[in-house]
C-alpha cells in the first residue's frame, strides 16, 4: 500500500534478477517514508526511448541533489542521473541521455556490471564494477577522468581502462597483466565509500575478504583496513558515518562497525536477537541516527537504534531482494 503524501525518507533498490530469491523483479527504486511504508513504488520515471531500468544497485545523491543510480544488468550497464523529485516525488532523468553508458562512447569502457556509487570532494563520480573488477571515475562533465598515477607510475606498461582510479587483479582478464592484490588489485569489488577529510576510498573486495583502502588523488594503495577471517563472512555493503564504517558480511550474515582510528578493534553490531540478518548487503544511518540494512536474503530492511540497541524489522512484503538503501536528506525529499 502506497501513502503519497508522507515524504520519502529512504530509496531502495533491489536485485531486479527472478534468480536472486524475489517472485517478481523491483525494476526501480522505492520509497519509503519514515515509517517504513512505501511512499512510491516507481520512484524513476520519464526515461527516453532506449534507456530502460534492469537490475539497478548503488545510489547517491550529488551536491546538489541530483540522484545517481547504477543500472547494472550486463547489457545495459549505465550510470543514469535524475533531477528533483516532483509533487507525486518521482523524478525525471537529466538531458536526454545516460550519464555514462558502456558501448556508448570510449570513455565507459570499464562500465560493465556497475555496483557501488560515491562522490568525492572535486564532484567526481566514483564506480565499483563488478565485470572488470575496478573502480572508476568520471569527472562532471561525464569523461572519465585520467588513469590513476599510481597506476601510471607502478604499472605503466599495462593498457588500463579509461578512468581507471583502482585497478583489477588476478581476475582481470581484460588485462594482460593483472595489478597483483598485494599491490591493490581488486578481486571482487562490491561497496564503496568516501571519506572526504582524508580523501580515502574505501573499496570492499569480497574474494579477500577484505576492505581496501586507497588515495583519491593519486589512487595509490594504502593497504587493507581490516581484513575478515572465515567465520565473519566476506564484506559487501559498506557505509561511512564521521569516523565509523559499517560493513555488511555476507555468509557470516552481521554487520561489523570499524573504527578508522582503531580498525583492530572492530566489533559485530550487537543486533538483540528479534531479528535475523540474511546476507546484509546496503547499509545506511537514517535521520533519527539509526542504522538501517538491507537483508538481501531475508527480503527485509532491519532497522538498528544505535543509542538503545534495539532492533526491528522496519520493511517488508517486497516481492523481490532489496539490494541497496540510501537515506533521503529532507532538502532532498
Amino acid at each position: 500500500m502506497s501513502h503519497p503524501s508522507a515524504p520519502a525518507a529512504f530509496y531502495v533498490t533491489f536485485s531486479g534478477e527472478k534468480d536472486k530469491g524475489g517472485t517478481q523483479p523491483i525494476d526501480n527504486v522505492v520509497a519509503l517514508d519514515a515509517e517504513g511504508r512505501v511512499v512510491n513504488d516507481r520512484v524513476l520515471r520519464g526515461l527516453p526511448d532506449g534507456v530502460s531500468l534492469h537490475v539497478l544497485r548503488g545510489l547517491a545523491f550529488a551536491a546538489d541533489g541530483t540522484l545517481y543510480v547504477a543500472n547494472a544488468h550486463k547489457a545495459h550497464s549505465m550510470i543514469l542521473a535524475f533531477g528533483p523529485p516532483g509533487p507525486d516525488g518521482s523524478r525525471t532523468m537529466v538531458g536526454d541521455a545516460p550519464f555514462a553508458r558502456h558501448g556508448h562512447g570510449h570513455h565507459a569502457a570499464a562500465l560493465v556490471h556497475p555496483y557501488g556509487l560515491a562522490f568525492d570532494r572535486d564532484h567526481r563520480l566514483l564506480v565499483s564494477v563488478q565485470d572488470t573488477l575496478v573502480v572508476t571515475c568520471f569527472e562532471p562533465d561525464r569523461r572519465s577522468a585520467p588513469v590513476a598515477h599510481y597506476l601510471r607510475s607502478m604499472f605503466g606498461h599495462i593498457p588500463f581502462l579509461p578512468g581507471t582510479l583502482v585497478a583489477g587483479g588476478d581476475r582481470a582478464d581484460h588485462l594482460p597483466e593483472p595489478v597483483p592484490p598485494a599491490e591493490g588489485g581488486l578481486t571482487k569489488p562490491r561497496g564503496i565509500a568516501y571519506h572526504p577529510d582524508d580523501h580515502v576510498l574505501f573499496v570492499a573486495d569480497e574474494t579477500t575478504r577484505a576492505v581496501r583502502t586507497y588515495d583519491v588523488g593519486t589512487g595509490a594503495f594504502l593497504g587493507d583496513l581490516v581484513v575478515f577471517d572465515h567465520h565473519h563472512g566476506r564484506p559487501i555493503g559498506l557505509h561511512l558515518d564521521d569516523r565509523t564504517l559499517y560493513v555488511g558480511l555476507k555468509h557470516g550474515d552481521r554487520v561489523v562497525q570499524v573504527d578508522l582510528d582503531a580498525p583492530g578493534a572492530h566489533r559485530t553490531v550487537p543486533l538483540d536477537g528479534t531479528v535475523r540478518l540474511r546476507h546484509p548487503a546496503g547499509l545506511t544511518i537514517g535521520g533519527d541516527g539509526a542504522l538501517y540494512v538491507a537483508s538481501h536474503d531475508g527480503g527485509e530492511l532491519i532497522r538498528h537504534d544505535l543509542a538503545t540497541g534495539r532492533s526491528e524489522v522496519f520493511a517488508s512484503g517486497f516481492t523481490d531482494a532489496p539490494e541497496h538503501v540510501i537515506a533521503v536528506p529532507p532538502a532532498f525529499a
